[in-house]
């Protein structure tokens, strides 16, 4: 594949339109940069609900995968903001919410192996992009998920820190890597709060 092609396919997925509305089932935020840096992206994945991705039939569940590598291409090109040729910025810190994930989501087993499919397919990328993983709201449902990637991901296993819904515990760990302004309202943040880019 030339130069010109890659390029061109690349410029296909960023301006690419989920036909499916698939950020209305997985919001993520670009709410700001942490002390070191770094791009920080919220997922609010809780509300990926995988009994209306199922209901929207198996051409919902192909275009995941562009989805997924359209949000990695965003996650990337906010790494280069602060970055220069003396302060190299590669990787992003992650935030998932799993407040609203539920056991039931787990049910669904053919988006669940679509899902396991496209984590452990971009698990390279991910390694190379990913700086840290926090969870928060962590449920049962959530270990029970947590436990079937494990072994599709290895090493990006250890960048994860896993937290339950306990504010007093998780919020501090949070503002050790940035400060409470690029935090939304709900998250402790102020009221005023407006993410750098928002999506869904």
């Amino acid at each position: 594949m030339t130069l010109e092609e890659t390029i061109k396919i690349v410029n296909g997925i960023e301006t690419w339109d989920d036909p499916f509305n698939l950020k209305e089932l997985l919001p993520y935020n670009l709410t700001g940069y942490d002390y070191e840096k770094r791009p920080v992206w919220m997922v609010d994945a809780g509300k990926l609900d995988f009994p209306s991705l199922a209901k929207k039939g198996q051409e919902a569940w192909a275009t995941l995968e562009v989805f997924t590598v359209q949000a990695f291409l965003r996650a990337m090109k906010s790494t280069a903001a602060l970055d220069s040729s003396s302060d190299e910025i590669r990787e992003g810190l992650f935030v998932y919410d799993m407040e609203t994930f539920r056991m039931e989501q787990l049910n669904h087993l053919q988006v669940l192996a679509e899902i396991l499919r496209i984590v452990q397919k971009y698990n390279d990328l991910s390694l190379q992009l990913v700086g840290g993983i926090i969870i928060l709201n962590s449920n049962y449902a959530t270990q029970v998920a947590v436990s079937l990637v494990r072994p599709l991901v290895g090493r990006l296993m250890e960048k994860v820190e896993i937290y339950g819904n306990n504010r007093n515990i998780w919020l501090p760990r949070l503002l050790k890597h940035f400060s409470v302004d690029i935090l939304p309202p709900q998250y402790g943040g102020s009221t005023n709060f407006k993410p750098l880019a928002e999506y869904g």
